[in-house]
């Protein structure tokens, strides 16, 4: 057991403000410019390739904790479908517009995360 039910009773499940954990690979500039083409192709599928890794097992590590703090005794919160359209209806319009591709993509990837969890419509 992880020792969370000595602390805590209760585990409010996302969305959440707070911070997040973030899988990024980041290249200055100049590195990525010294780069040949073929490399930097190579480059940006690794990253792709390791964040959707990240991803995958971050889904994972989250669906065994919580059964673990359940079994612990932890009672796991939930937002109520009320709650869940407030928090959209104030939150959503709060994303900014983004031009990056990338970035674009990582936040499709949340949205569709997001309707997947009953957060949004």
């Amino acid at each position: 057991m992880m020792g969370f039910q000595e602390v805590t009773g209760y585990w409010i499940k996302e969305p959440a403000a707070a911070a997040q954990s973030i899988q990024s690979t980041l290249a200055n500039m100049d590195f990525w410019n010294s780069l040949s083409e073929a490399d930097q192709v190579l480059f940006a599928n690794i990253a792709k390739v390791s964040l959707e890794v990240f991803e995958e097992n971050w889904a994972y590590d989250n669906i065994t904790a919580l059964t673990e703090v359940e079994e612990g005794g932890i009672i796991v919160q939930s937002w109520s479908d009320e709650d869940l359209k407030k928090w959209s209806e104030l939150a959503i319009p709060l994303a900014p517009t983004l031009t990056d591709p990338l970035a674009i993509e990582a936040l499709d990837r949340l949205m569709d995360y997001m309707r997947f969890a009953g957060y949004i419509d």
